[in-house]
């Protein structure tokens, strides 16, 4: 265990059992009301905090430790500073299921919409009708299920590039699914990019599912059934996606398929595919 693991595991021993099993769980910090729910009085409060034994991360809220806080105390923080209801959402959440490779700042944070809250420091407060039914049940810290927070990315987002980015990420990690997507944008009455949304999901969706088959024939167990290879199919929705360097690729591929099931027409569909995607740099 390391120092500052010691550290606070003896200070959160010195803390009354109810107080002690939230610290715990919350990565060390708690909030005032929870505080004085378990037992501590204002004043016990603030002589610990006084003392240096605990630390003040935002009104009301406190490190239950001397130390340096880490990520999740402060994603915890954040939480508890905007009360009942609040859940992780946007890029913290993508960055809590995987969909995001590295913690971005400030926090973002959802309130049921009927809440007023003020934001802190260092967060970003977003309100919501539906928050109900955005968050994913018996997380912690508490965030938006992943659909949701693909599609609170996709309303943020700027270009159609970044929805492409989220999307691709989403399916491509297996995190989510076209039909748990699908059912997510349906509960949505305002959802930006909705029609464009719908051809890319199911785009994604069957790159996903054809990705492990790309050196097969499509469907066919011999030539005489005309169908592509699979990865003519994969060429052809990478271009659809704006990705020429994975058509070039896949186009490259189909036609070794082709030429090793002796199919002179899917080869040169192949080769007039290739042509037409950008040349590298």
């Amino acid at each position: 265990m390391s120092a500052g693991g010691v550290t606070l595991s003896c200070m959160l021993s010195e803390l009354p059992s109810t107080l002690r099993y939230l610290a715990q769980r919350q990565r060390g910090v708690v909030s005032r009301s929870q505080a004085i729910r378990a037992g501590l009085s204002p004043d016990m409060i603030k002589f610990r905090v006084r003392s240096g034994r605990w630390q003040l991360l935002h009104p009301g809220v406190y490190a239950t430790f001397s130390g340096i806080p880490g990520r999740g105390a402060w994603l915890w923080a954040a939480l508890l500073a905007a009360g009942p209801g609040a859940m992780l959402s946007y890029q913290t959440a993508a960055e809590l299921h995987g969909l995001s490779d590295k913690p971005t700042s400030p926090i973002h944070v959802t309130v049921p919409v009927q809440r007023h809250v003020v934001a802190v420091s260092g967060v970003r407060l977003h309100r919501s009708g539906r928050a109900g039914e955005a968050v994913l049940g018996g997380s912690q810290p508490p965030r938006t299920r992943v659909e949701e927070t693909v599609l609170d990315l996709i309303q943020a987002a700027k270009t159609f590039d970044e929805v492409c980015g989220w999307v691709t990420r989403a399916i491509a990690r297996e995190l989510t699914d076209e039909t748990r997507l699908r059912a997510a944008m349906k509960a949505r009455q305002r959802l930006r990019w909705r029609a464009d949304l719908q051809e890319l999901v199911a785009a994604e969706a069957l790159v996903a599912d054809l990705t492990p088959v790309a050196g097969m024939l499509a469907g066919a167990a011999s030539t005489a059934l005309a169908m592509q290879p699979v990865a003519q199919t994969l060429g052809e929705l990478s271009a659809f996606l704006d990705r020429p360097e994975a058509a070039a690729r896949y186009f490259a591929a189909a036609e070794q398929v082709a030429r090793r099931w002796n199919s002179p027409h899917w080869t040169a569909r192949a080769q007039a595919a290739a042509r037409q995607c950008p040349p590298n740099g």
